[in-house]
């Protein structure tokens, strides 16, 4: 990565930023806000080189896949929006959610995302045909986050009663 200053402060966004991630060594970052904007900056810079728009109610989540190629955002408006990073461009809108999408994350090979929120289910998508392979749940409260294990045969979801339950991606069980 390029050197950057010890203090580096990116500035631009009009609203509380909710995920940020390196997208591998290109020297970018990726930030997703509640002004509703997914920003990728240039570390060493500090400067914004692509403003994307899309979601109808403020960011709530981001996840990046392994490769760097593809984002996914979870927003308040129920979609998670999945996004081509060399084209700042949206390549499709997931719909399933019945309330506002806290937690999303991408396995490891990039084939797999996982969403979740205050309507207390999970959903596992498909990323190369975009349809929900399995929904998991419901939990007892609303789910803040989500993790792939190392091997992508589990999901952890944590949450807001301090629960956190392993369901296995192969069959959605507990």
């Amino acid at each position: 990565l390029p050197s950057v200053p010890d203090r580096a402060q990116l500035g631009g966004h009009r609203d509380g930023v909710c995920g940020v991630a390196f997208l591998n060594d290109s020297g970018a970052l990726l930030s997703a806000s509640l002004d509703r904007t997914l920003r990728i900056w240039d570390v060493e810079s500090g400067e914004v080189r692509q403003t994307m728009t899309g979601h109808a109610k403020y960011l709530t989540s981001l996840a990046v896949t392994p490769d760097g190629q593809q984002a996914a955002t979870g927003a308040q408006d129920h979609d998670v929006i999945l996004w081509d990073l060399a084209t700042a461009a949206q390549t499709a809108v997931l719909k399933g959610h019945k309330d506002l999408v806290n937690a999303v994350a991408v396995n490891r090979d990039g084939s797999r995302l996982v969403s979740a929120g205050h309507d207390l289910s999970i959903r596992l998508w498909d990323l190369d045909s975009r349809k929900t392979l399995l929904q998991l749940g419901p939990h007892e409260a609303p789910i803040q986050c989500l993790a792939w294990s190392p091997d992508d045969r589990l999901i952890a979801a944590g949450d807001d009663r301090g629960e956190v339950r392993l369901w296995q991606a192969a069959d959605g069980k507990l």
